[in-house]
């Protein structure tokens, strides 16, 4: 079956550069689309809730990723999973003040466990959006303690 990735970023230039390669390395098993911004990430889910996956980039003016963050986490049924997109590497959590929600089941069901640099590699980009889907279930009752 063919999984949904969603792109945010603010840099219309790197989300696009990103669908691309998600679209023409995926073999068809996945389909992608970007979204410009923390704001418009919101809004595109609120209409249509459906993706297996978000690459989020944290960096972003007025709502940034770790607001997404915050938002989905305050819902009871998250809507996807999410790969952080920052250079801010193992220091992510820390330095977007997400500490107390790391510790939540929800952060640690949703919120993919390694963080990655928005200039990925193409081949890259392709393994981390493959593992994240193979190893991060998408919902919470499907993971083990």
């Amino acid at each position: 079956m063919n999984k949904h990735i969603l792109v945010v970023d603010d840099s219309k230039e790197v989300a696009d550069t990103k669908v691309l390669v998600i679209r023409n390395l995926g073999k068809g098993e996945f389909s992608a689309e970007a979204v410009y911004g923390g704001q418009a990430c919101l809004e595109r889910l609120a209409k249509e809730p459906t993706v297996d996956l978000i690459l989020l980039d944290m960096d972003m003016p007025m709502v940034n990723g770790a607001d997404v963050i915050r938002t989905f986490l305050n819902m009871s049924n998250p809507p996807a999973r999410i790969v952080p997109m920052t250079a801010w590497g193992p220091g992510w959590v820390q330095h977007w003040g997400l500490i107390e929600l790391s510790e939540t089941k929800a952060f640690r069901y949703w919120v993919w466990h390694e963080t990655y640099d928005k200039a990925t590699d193409p081949q890259d980009l392709m393994d981390i959006v493959q593992h994240a889907l193979e190893d991060f279930p998408s919902d919470p009752r499907d993971a083990q303690e």
